[in-house]
């Protein structure tokens, strides 16, 4: 039996995303040189609860690892919270710290998948070889650190947990890729408030599919910018609608999410968005 929790998608629940603290944004250290990385950070909602999960979303390349069937969770009470449930500054140091201890106590037989932090706790996620014996070295750390810990082992050899849970869905995984080019813009200084224009690509496995998401983004105020056939691999989609609309960069999620709707209701795929800097 996986452990798992009940996750509302980022769609359906915008409150959590304005919540920025520097603490998700906290790159992860890897014992394992062999295992690939790319960790992400997403807000989403877990019960009632805003939640934060900073996970490594380059796993889902090679997940599941036979050699690691058992899933670790390490859950830890945080001393000191905001009305998040989220670590104050202070808090979020003593964690730091804490982090890299059980970093380095995973080694090379235990892989960290991702942190989630909600109502109060910090739960670290890790696919083990060897779980018993992580768990019991992480007890003991927690307990010399005076830390109130609770840490489940369950078997998950199709790393279920990992993929179903921790992995993005695909409104979470644009909000990630959204927030990657958003912050670029903000570093180059420009005005996300403002509106300029912001072309989108869809693509389409046939022409029928692709004129009616057509007249679909015509009724919501999208202009199609070009529209038609190109030469593309087999199996992959060869017809592309391109659209642009003028909107403010602060919609970009909705827009966006508007768009995967759109695209996924006819047989296709949204490949994504650009646009000018407004300074």
């Amino acid at each position: 039996m996986v452990n798992r929790f009940q996750k509302t998608s980022k769609k359906h629940q915008r409150s959590s995303e304005k919540i920025q603290t520097p603490f998700f944004r906290r790159p992860h250290p890897m014992q394992n040189p062999s295992i690939p990385q790319d960790w992400n950070v997403y807000f989403s909602r877990i019960g009632d609860a805003p939640a934060a999960l900073r996970i490594n979303l380059a796993l889902i390349e090679v997940a599941p690892l036979a050699e690691y069937p058992q899933h670790v969770r390490v859950s830890m009470k945080l001393e000191q919270t905001n009305e998040h449930g989220f670590p104050t500054p202070e808090e979020s140091e003593a964690v730091y710290d804490i982090e890299d201890q059980i970093d380095r106590l995973a080694g090379n037989d235990n892989i960290p998948a991702g942190i989630v932090t909600t109502n109060g706790a910090a739960n670290w996620h890790f696919y083990s070889r060897d779980a018993e014996a992580f768990a019991q070295v992480c007890r003991t750390l927690l307990t010399q650190n005076d830390r109130v810990c609770d840490i489940k082992i369950s078997e998950d050899a199709e790393w279920s947990f990992y993929q179903e849970f921790l992995y993005p869905d695909r409104y979470e995984l644009q909000a990630i890729r959204n927030e990657q080019v958003l912050r670029r813009f903000r570093q180059d200084g420009d005005r996300l408030e403002q509106p300029r224009p912001i072309d989108h690509w869809l693509f389409f496995h046939t022409e029928a599919d692709l004129n009616a998401a057509a007249a679909k983004v015509a009724a919501l105020g999208y202009t199609v910018s070009d529209s038609g056939r190109i030469e593309q691999e087999e199996d992959h989609p060869s017809y592309r609608l391109q659209l642009s609309k003028n909107a403010p960069l602060t919609d970009i999620d909705n827009d966006t999410w508007e768009l995967i709707d759109i695209a996924h209701e006819n047989n296709g795929d949204y490949d994504g968005w650009g646009s000018i800097l407004v300074q």
